[in-house]
């Protein structure tokens, strides 16, 4: 008896775990649409380029990879910062609902859009790149992983958004404007 008393007092304390963790995210979730639908949207542009991130071909396409644009206020080229009340946000854009999302924290790897799922690789911290705070980095949660401009600098269209090592570089400087 005393063992089958032990066994369902862990199936108690994982049922009230499980309940408890259900809670949470769905506050979180719901939270989050309430941001969504209440927030302000921006462009993600670089300081240097003049140009903003979004979906490469405007494309509202889950996995479509990210491209630098002439920025506009057209819903696909526009972003909401998401407050996950950690540090960190989701960036969700306002056309597609989908968030900014690295596959990899490897140099060069293509950042695109997926459903947002309140995971690391796609949260994002918004730091200062210099003492001055003229220039913002958008740093991922994921390692030393900064949103850039891909290789070396470029103000072209359609130029591919990447996740690299954070440096204070040119191609890393951000503004939400």
């Amino acid at each position: 008896m005393h063992k089958k008393w032990t066994t369902g007092g862990r199936r108690r304390t994982v049922i009230v775990f499980a309940a408890i963790v259900s809670v949470v995210v769905g506050v979180t979730v719901t939270a989050a649409a309430a941001n969504a639908q209440d927030g302000v949207y921006f462009n993600i542009r670089n300081d240097v380029s003049g140009r903003c991130v979004a979906p490469a071909g405007l494309s509202h396409t889950a996995g479509q990879v990210m491209a630098q644009m002439d920025c506009g206020t057209a819903a696909i080229r526009e972003w909401l910062p998401v407050d996950l009340h950690n540090g960190y946000y989701l960036v969700q854009n306002r056309g597609s609902g989908l968030c900014l999302h690295i596959g990899s924290s490897l140099p060069e790897t293509p950042i695109d859009q997926v459903p947002c799922v309140f995971e690391a690789n796609q949260e994002w911290q918004f730091g200062e790149a210099d003492e001055a705070g003229e220039h913002l980095v958008l740093v991922s949660a994921i390692g030393n992983s900064c949103l850039a401009l891909q290789g070396v600098y470029s103000g072209r269209v359609n130029w591919p958004i990447v996740i690299h090592d954070c440096a204070t570089t040119s191609g890393q400087f951000w503004r939400f404007v």
